[in-house]
């Protein structure tokens, strides 16, 4: 049969959408799509494992799948596997890979590997052609609304690491990272909005920290009160 159809019919069984809910059920599905070749399958059955839902955690067969989508041609699938890389999971660490995988996904369009390796490139004392460059894929992601790269470059502008921005223009990056429900985000923007010359702008940043909060950021909800306690205080 038709491949996709096995991934779709895997989604509403995941879902409970008009068949009783059964991740199992949905694994089972998945992993007939991805023996078929259809290598979104793949990388859903890989999150699977990673996530344990429908089957039993496990973050090496996890990756196993993952990788097979990326090297099949599902860059998300790179991507999830830089993050395996990453963080350890169910592989031994190796920040040289992620970055590799990060840079296959942003170079195949996938705008959260251009933050994640924009987001490593800024760490650390690094020569300021690796600056320049982390700088440039944090731009890149946080134009596509990727709100965690907003955060990252709004910091790095705060800082002065990026080059011909000023203080608004990290001001504004924490206003896109806050709206893209981004906790760390949020906490700069009600920090940011406390300091002196941006009193102006508290109404307008209580507006976004409220909506964010209704959202479930919770530093958003404490930036929001903090605010609002600043208003009130003589």
């Amino acid at each position: 049969g038709d491949m996709i159809s096995c991934r779709l019919l895997a989604e509403q069984y995941a879902k409970g959408k008009g068949v009783r809910r059964s991740r199992t059920i949905a694994a089972g599905l998945l992993e007939r799509g991805c023996s078929g070749q259809e290598m979104q399958s793949c990388k859903e059955l890989g999150l699977l494992y990673h996530a344990g839902k429908g089957v039993s955690q496990n973050g090496r067969k996890g990756n196993t799948y993952l990788e097979k989508a990326c090297f099949g041609g599902v860059v998300e699938g790179c991507t999830h596997l830089g993050w395996s890389y990453q963080e350890g999971r169910g592989v031994q660490t190796s920040l040289e890979r992620a970055n590799g995988l990060f840079e296959k996904s942003c170079g195949g369009g996938d705008l959260v590997a251009c933050g994640y390796l924009g987001w490593n490139l800024s760490m650390g004392k690094k020569a300021v052609s690796a600056q320049n460059k982390a700088n440039a894929l944090l731009q890149k992601a946080c134009s596509g609304d990727v709100a965690f790269a907003c955060n990252v470059l709004g910091t790095r502008m705060e800082q002065g690491s990026v080059e011909g921005t000023a203080f608004e223009d990290a001001f504004k990056s924490y206003v896109k990272a806050c709206e893209g429900l981004d906790e760390d985000g949020c906490q700069n923007l009600g920090r940011m909005a406390g300091l002196k010359g941006f009193e102006d702008r508290r109404r307008a940043v209580s507006v976004i920290l409220e909506k964010s909060c209704t959202n479930g950021v919770k530093k958003a909800c404490l930036g929001r009160d903090r605010l609002k306690k600043d208003r009130e205080s003589p």
